[in-house]
């Protein structure tokens, strides 16, 4: 799990979580992030999203998804825009948000099982189908 340095947050927070780490902004380049990896912004603040995903453009994770609505997805990457024009615009096309499929979740155990379910789609480059309606094998 990653959270902000601010956070007053442990592993204990994020029960099954093996390690909690607190980069700030300028210790992303320094975290191992690669295709094995999936990010999930839930700041609560647009600065920080906005913050983070300027780390962030380097890196290549195999998910990036923002929480939130529609609109606040819209309203940090124009901020991201705004703070860097020259900003890799297929960078935009790998963020998720709001993260997550629509399972009708309420709780946040079930906003997290959306995410997850969301991850593994993009990870297994698969769209979600129900399987009562997929062709063939269950599992391929």
């Amino acid at each position: 799990m990653v959270a902000s340095p601010d956070e007053e947050k442990s592993c204990e927070s994020f029960p099954g979580a093996k390690a909690l780490i607190t980069p700030a902004f300028d210790e992303i380049n320094a975290l191992t992030i690669d295709k094995n990896t999936a990010i999930v912004l839930i700041t609560h603040s647009f600065n920080k999203d906005v913050r983070y995903l300027m780390a962030l453009k380097d890196k290549q994770p195999a998910y990036i998804g923002l929480l939130g609505s529609s609109i606040r997805r819209e309203r940090v990457l124009s901020m991201v825009l705004d703070y860097m024009p020259e900003f890799p615009y297929g960078f935009f096309e790998q963020i998720h948000g709001p993260a997550g499929l629509n399972i009708g979740a309420e709780t946040a155990a079930e906003i997290a099982v959306s995410m997850v379910a969301e991850i593994l789609c993009v990870k297994r480059q698969k769209e979600p189908v129900k399987l009562r309606d997929k062709a063939g094998a269950i599992h391929e």
